[in-house]
């Protein structure tokens, strides 16, 4: 059977290549609306200096992608006789009919320069049913046994890392802090590979879990800042603590500032056990930060953003009789948001 439209990661561009090839429509899915050019938001670590600089600063960020990405996504589409592509941030995935924004209304402000062609849909969370797993006894234990934990994980930025001594530093970090604040706190580590760390009686070592079952246990997540587990946590009501690796997970540590549900973004080049001990006790003194992220996870889970999604696919190519062409923007076909 034929499948008549592509859906997939706006980073994937051979996808959206190879949906042009056939002649399909090719929905891009968006997972940080950081990504997307406007007057009204900066990209990177940028100040915001208003709308006439952040056109300005986008103008640079789209320079400095093209400059990285370009050359290796037009050899790849010579490759497959098409066209060259102009602009990194427009052309190699930004589809003329509908780009989805998998990101709660909650956490992101459509902006007004980004018109129609970009819809929120919500974030595309794992039903907790779908996740397989039984809660070890004495993690059981460990939660029975005092006040709710503080949840540290630094996620795909050490599952990817290769680096030992870059391991054993994170996690150490983790543990100094933990024991600084004075709190109970289960961390997330990939523990077969760290060795030399004390083991102490207020912490859990982990190597993997379900967040959706973890963090609703939890008083404040640790985390990185990727996109899925912020959303994660805030969807089950928990203010978060952002350590920022690269420039996306900063992006969500402001956001989740701006709502009032974290404070202000720690770096993970320069953070100490000492800073980040101190943002953790901050939280943990401040409930209104637990009762913001509460309300806002109520409103999450309710938002049926799969659902939401099929929607607006359909509203956009099957309610409709006209085609709608699969291939990026191009030259004079600027859409909104391009500068």
């Amino acid at each position: 059977m034929e499948n008549s439209l592509v859906i997939g990661h706006f980073l994937l561009y051979p996808l959206f290549a190879a949906a042009e090839k056939s002649g399909k429509p090719f929905v891009p899915v968006v997972l940080c609306h950081g990504v997307i050019p406007s007057r009204y938001i900066t990209p990177a670590d940028a100040p915001n200096l208003g709308k006439f600089a952040n056109a300005f600063f986008w103008k640079i960020w789209s320079f400095i992608f093209d400059m990285n990405f370009k050359q290796n996504i037009n050899n790849f589409r010579k490759k497959e006789g098409l066209a060259p592509i102009k602009r990194v941030l427009r052309d190699s995935w930004k589809s003329k009919t509908l780009n989805l924004i998998a990101v709660s209304p909650c956490l992101c402000e459509p902006k007004p320069d980004w018109g129609g062609l970009y819809k929120v849909c919500g974030f595309f969370n794992i039903p907790e049913e779908s996740e397989k797993w039984d809660m070890p006894e004495d993690l059981a234990k460990f939660l029975r046994a005092g006040s709710e934990p503080v949840y540290i994980t630094f996620g795909s930025m050490l599952t990817v890392a290769l680096d030992s001594t870059f391991l054993k530093e994170s996690a150490q970090l983790m543990a100094d802090a933990v024991n600084l604040a004075g709190c109970r706190a289960i961390i997330q580590a990939p523990w077969d590979k760290v060795s030399g760390i004390p083991e102490s009686p207020n912490i859990y070592r982990i190597t993997r879990s379900p967040h959706s079952v973890m963090f609703r246990h939890c008083s404040a997540v640790v985390h990185h800042g990727g996109a899925g587990t912020t959303q994660s946590a805030t969807m089950s009501g928990c203010p978060s603590i952002i350590v920022a690796h690269i420039t996306d997970q900063e992006f969500w540590g402001k956001e989740l500032n701006r709502i009032g549900i974290a404070p202000k973004v720690l770096y993970r080049r320069n953070v100490t056990p000492q800073r980040l001990a101190g943002e953790i006790k901050y939280v943990l003194a401040h409930p209104a930060m637990k009762e913001g992220a509460k309300k806002i996870g109520d409103v999450m889970r309710d938002e049926n953003e799969v659902k939401q999604a099929v929607k607006l696919i359909e509203a956009s190519f099957w309610r409709k009789q006209t085609p709608h062409p699969s291939s990026p923007l191009r030259g004079e076909e600027k859409g909104e948001g391009d500068f």
